[in-house]
């Protein structure tokens, strides 16, 4: 007969074999969820980096994507490449460079290059191209063109106005670019009442604004040799006088009357420009205007802007031509022979 003692040993005994029993599963599952567990957390943990990583791969690629030049981009580019290079000489021709005169320039004013020179750097007397630097000045300093002014008493050689005459100021001005009177321009700036060196300093200024570096204004008239310029810096002053209707008007009239208010006496003045005129036959397309020039120390002298008969616009400066009629053959040949060997975008 068992004793109530050894039933409750025998008892406890058999429970704590069937706890045991049962924490054996028990455990080998939570240590199998926990090394799950850590399993995926590592690699949760993980994959954001490695997004990050990818994403910033594909980043760099979207980004060589859009750097790297289409190919319409590299059309549109070539394009202009292509229009910067024109004008230019056509397939065999070589550049002509026996011009019978001191120094030529031809430049193309849509682009500013030049196409034809010879000695554009060598500086030379201005002459009367002097007045145009003279009018750019007078420009913005003249209030009143109906203002009276008398012609300045002085030795100058003027055969247009004479020294008393009264004009206006308008009337002196279009005699000062049509016919290059001397007297005109002086009596201009004189009316102005302003020091000599004064007005002068203007005009260097204005030279060194539009980068005539080789140039140098001593007078207003450009009878004085020591006014000195280039071909090419000459060519900027005529680009920037062109831009101004009231310096051009005057250089494409081809004639005035000028009366004086104190006189009876009516003069015709002709424009100095022989192309503007015809006089010598040219068949350009158009004469944008021009200035002569002459003094013993320079030869003879001319700057024009004309076009052929498409509307290509060039720059022309010729200085140092032998005589009267030379400087308008060289600018009308230099024209032609550039027209006739370059080919433009069209």
């Amino acid at each position: 007969m068992i004793n109530l003692n050894e039933k409750k040993q025998f008892f406890l005994s058999n429970n704590s074999y069937s706890l045991i029993s049962l924490m054996i599963p028990v455990g080998v599952i939570v240590f199998l969820l926990a090394a799950g567990f850590s399993y995926l957390l590592k690699k949760n943990v993980n994959k954001p980096q490695e997004l990050l990583a990818v994403s910033g791969a594909e980043k760099v690629k979207a980004q060589q994507r859009e750097s790297k030049p289409s190919p319409n981009y590299l059309k549109e580019e070539q394009e202009e490449q292509d229009k910067q290079e024109y004008p230019k000489l056509k397939e065999g021709i070589t550049i002509k460079k026996d011009w019978k005169a001191e120094s030529v320039l031809v430049k193309d004013h849509k682009t500013g290059k030049i196409l034809l020179s010879k000695n554009i750097h060598k500086q030379h007397p201005l002459a009367s191209i002097t007045k145009l630097m003279s009018a750019l000045v007078l420009l913005n300093s003249i209030d009143d063109w109906n203002k009276r002014i008398t012609v300045a008493t002085n030795d100058m050689p003027d055969s247009l106005v004479d020294s008393g005459e009264i004009y206006s100021a308008s009337q002196l001005w279009s005699a000062s670019l049509i016919g290059s009177s001397n007297k005109s321009i002086f009596s201009l700036v004189d009316s102005l009442n302003w020091p000599k060196q004064a007005f002068l300093q203007r005009m260097n200024k204005k030279a060194q604004d539009l980068q005539m570096k080789d140039t140098y204004f001593a007078g207003v008239t450009g009878l004085n040799k020591e006014s000195i310029s280039t071909a090419e810096d000459i060519s900027l002053l005529l680009n920037e006088v062109m831009k101004h209707k009231k310096i051009q008007q005057p250089l494409t009239t081809e004639e005035i009357k000028l009366k004086p208010i104190n006189q009876q006496e009516t003069n015709h003045v002709w424009n100095t420009d022989w192309l503007l005129l015809g006089w010598i036959p040219n068949k350009l397309g158009r004469i944008y205007g021009g200035k002569t020039g002459h003094i013993e120390a320079a030869g003879y002298n001319f700057t024009v802007q004309v076009s052929d008969k498409q509307g290509h616009v060039l720059d022309i400066v010729v200085l140092g031509a032998k005589n009267h009629e030379a400087r308008f053959k060289v600018a009308r040949e230099a024209a032609r022979w550039v027209f006739d060997n370059y080919k433009w975008q069209e």
